[in-house]
């Protein structure tokens, strides 16, 4: 009989260890990758859902000044008001400090782009020290309803039907081609409403004019609409780091109530568009020639700082707007992720995240040009004065989008 030899209980035991060692390592390797499926995954589905919100602000700032008259012929109007009146939503800002009130034109042609930078309450103080912007934007189609988009052109005789799509209902308002606005009924009640077949004037001889919808409301408070953004804490996640906001875009109500707590009017109806924000500025590219001849020369307010006598105290006109602004970039940090994924090891972000690029974020002057704007903004996840706030900050990975528009519908750019 021929004896068969098999493993000995050593040899055995090494090749259990053998496997078991391979085993753990296949185990770790696969769990490091799934470990980073998920957080590349969540990241994905965060940017994802933030580019909506990324795109809004482009078209904002894209159709800032579309339909804003130059001339309002003696009309008057109101904007926002004051928070302490507010029946739902307290925005953490005076909205009133972004009328045209407030900036010494009172019921004048209205700015396309108004910006406070100032301390609380009109800007939030984020980890990085800075305290966030608060920009409005004016157009006939910031409050984006189903008559915003719609247009229209009159001659001093006929409604132009080709170049028209305003509908039975529509609340609009008309200009003419001298930019004059032209109204049906008493100042200060924004009324015309279109119906077809009636076309709306008189124009004086040799004008157009060109009919903008604002909504489907008959009543309104200004001829135009309006967008403000800003930073809020309320309604923030739960995976949001501490110390983050709410990216709000609210527009201005300008409609008399329909239901009882409804907003009033002057009120902000504000809605949250990106999650888990940690700074929100703003930077104005200004033509100081207002001729398209000079370098572009960066500021963080409207002001005359760059134009005319130089002066930083006092606000552009909405002509000189029109005139001398050439570009607007805006720069969000935000985290990036969700829950316990956003703070998975070996995804934090180390180091300082600057909220500005190369044409505004080097100090002083190169060749005669500006380039300095946002110099100082910048934020370290884990800095001493961050981590009181937000010790566990760093284990977040940070990103800086940055959103650059050259306003289409500013009257130079025509």
């Amino acid at each position: 009989m021929k004896w068969q030899s098999g493993m000995t209980l050593v040899e055995l035991m090494v090749s259990l260890a053998i496997v078991l060692l391979v085993v753990v390592a296949a185990t770790a390797a696969y769990l490091k990758i799934l470990t980073s499926y998920k957080s590349q995954g969540a990241v994905s589905q965060n940017f994802m859902q933030n580019l909506t919100g990324f795109d809004l602000i482009r078209y904002d700032l894209q159709m800032a000044g579309y339909g804003l008259p130059t001339n309002l012929s003696g009309f008057s109007y109101t904007e926002a008001t004051s928070p302490g009146s507010y029946t739902g939503y307290q925005p953490p800002y005076d909205p009133s400090l972004l009328d045209e009130s407030n900036l010494g034109n009172a019921s004048g042609p209205p700015h396309a782009l108004v910006v406070s930078n100032g301390a609380n309450p009109i800007g939030e103080n984020t980890l990085s020290d800075n305290t966030s912007a608060v920009l409005a934007i004016k157009s006939t189609v910031a409050n984006i309803n189903t008559a915003s988009g719609h247009f229209g052109v009159l001659s001093t005789t006929a409604l132009d039907t080709s170049a028209t799509n305003l509908v039975n209902g529509d609340h609009y308002i008309l200009i003419d081609s001298s930019g004059a606005l032209q109204q049906g009924s008493a100042a200060g009640v924004w009324d015309n409403t279109f119906h077809p077949g009636t076309p709306p004037g008189p124009l004086a001889s040799g004008l157009l004019g060109f009919l903008y919808g604002l909504s489907t409301h008959s009543t309104g408070a200004m001829p135009f609409n309006r967008a403000d953004y800003f930073l809020d804490s309320q309604n923030l996640p739960s995976y949001c780091a501490p110390g983050t906001f709410e990216l709000y875009r609210g527009y201005v109500n300008q409609t008399t109530p329909v239901n009882a707590g409804d907003p009033q009017v002057g009120q902000l109806v504000a809605s949250p568009l990106i999650d888990c924000v940690e700074d929100f500025q703003v930077a104005f590219g200004i033509d100081p020639s207002g001729a398209g001849t000079s370098a572009i020369l960066w500021q963080t307010d409207l002001t005359q700082t760059y134009i005319g006598l130089m002066d930083s105290s006092t606000p552009m006109s909405p002509s000189q707007l029109q005139q001398f602004l050439r570009e607007v970039k805006i720069f969000i940090l935000y985290q990036e992720g969700r829950g316990n994924v956003s703070t998975s090891t070996g995804i934090g972000t180390s180091g300082s995240i600057s909220l500005g690029d190369t044409a505004t974020d080097t100090t002083g002057l190169t060749n005669n040009i500006h380039l300095n704007p946002l110099g100082g903004n910048s934020f370290t996840p884990g800095s001493t004065d961050v981590a009181a706030t937000c010790p566990q900050c760093a284990q977040y990975r940070w990103r800086v989008k940055e959103i650059d528009v050259k306003p289409m519908n500013l009257h130079v750019n025509w």
